[in-house]
């Protein structure tokens, strides 16, 4: 297939196919591909979300709250919501040599008390979370609290526990208070074990909000 017949549509053996539909999106959003192959399809970025859309069965299509009907990323309006209680807990596993495990939780790293530290990094970055993440709302945090606790004989668990009264949710706040947090103890224990790693790092539990309550189940 050459390029210049993605650009005039697709044809009667193709049109029903993935790649039909993916050209005939990119053709009504003025977009053409930027390259065409037999199996595959290269989009300029603010196509691909179409074209993507385009190969998936109907039922399974949704809209992106973040992106505009044009492609465009942008921030909710949540101004018709009425603020409410959320909270959101995440967790971020910190895994190292038993050495080095030990030594942070005995308080005895060169750098000083490596977990007091990180509990102070998690809470700051908490609350400049939409300084992070460019499309997350600013929230006014009522609660924010970090945890670390040991898992096994060579890993640690960071847990932040987030609450706010707003219109959106917490669960960004409580995702990277717990990866701040985790990576203050790489930086601060580094030097002693480059093999430190950090993960998964994910959500356990948020209330509040239209979507209701959501809880990780064990197996997950």
């Amino acid at each position: 297939m050459s390029l210049a017949a993605a650009h005039g549509g697709c044809s009667r053996q193709d049109e029903d196919s993935g790649e039909g539909r993916a050209r005939r999106v990119a053709s009504c959003n003025n977009a053409a591909p930027l390259f065409v192959s037999a199996n595959r399809i290269f989009f300029p970025p603010v196509t691909l979300r179409f074209a993507l859309e385009a190969r998936m069965p109907p039922a399974k299509r949704s809209p992106l709250s973040h992106v505009d009907a044009s492609g465009q990323a942008r921030m909710v309006d949540v101004s018709a919501k009425s603020p409410t209680a959320r909270t959101a807990v995440a967790t971020a596993r910190i895994t190292a040599h038993p050495q080095v495990v030990k030594a942070l939780l005995a308080g005895e790293l060169p750098k000083g008390d490596t977990l007091a530290v990180a509990r102070i990094a998690g809470i700051q970055a908490a609350k400049r979370t939409a300084e992070l993440i460019p499309l997350c709302h600013p929230l006014p945090l009522d609660a924010a609290e970090i945890d670390i606790a040991p898992s096994g004989g060579d890993a640690l668990v960071v847990t932040a526990r987030i609450g706010t009264t707003a219109r959106t949710g917490v669960e960004m706040e409580a995702l990277t208070a717990a990866s701040i947090a985790a990576l203050t103890i790489y930086d601060m224990a580094k030097s002693l074990d480059k093999t430190i790693s950090i993960g998964p790092i994910r959500l356990e539990r948020k209330t509040g909000g239209k979507s209701g309550e959501f809880q990780r189940r064990n197996d997950e």
